[in-house]
């Protein structure tokens, strides 16, 4: 059930960036975090193709979680590596839990939220 993000965004490398690169403080990020994934997306040619814009903090985050959501064993272990590397542990509960929410908000459409939840019951 993966939805084709159509974007000058590349959320499998903004996702691993994040993650591997930055360390991603927390499921939900911060602010900070935010900040260095545009400067990081721009260093990587993501500027918007029309106007040369940097992308918004929003743009960032919904491609780096629709390409997530749409890869989720694969970003699982990314996300699990780095809090491993903090010496934390992300397990496979808190992982479909945080989804939940990331879809929610992500795509914004109730229709997906529901096919998404009844896949990953």
């Amino acid at each position: 059930m993966a939805f084709k993000n159509i974007s000058y965004l590349n959320g499998e490398k903004l996702f691993t960036a994040y993650w591997k690169d930055m360390g991603g403080s927390t499921l939900m990020g911060g602010a900070a975090s935010y900040r260095k994934m545009i400067n990081y997306a721009v260093a990587n040619g993501m500027s918007n193709p029309k106007n040369g814009k940097a992308p918004t903090y929003m743009g960032i985050w919904k491609a780096m979680w629709r390409w997530a959501i749409n890869n989720q064993d694969t970003a699982f272990e990314l996300a699990k590596e780095a809090f491993f590397t903090r010496g934390e542990t992300l397990t496979r509960e808190r992982w479909n839990s945080e989804m939940l929410d990331k879809v929610k908000t992500s795509w914004q459409s109730e229709n997906y939220t529901e096919k998404w939840t009844k896949k990953n019951a």
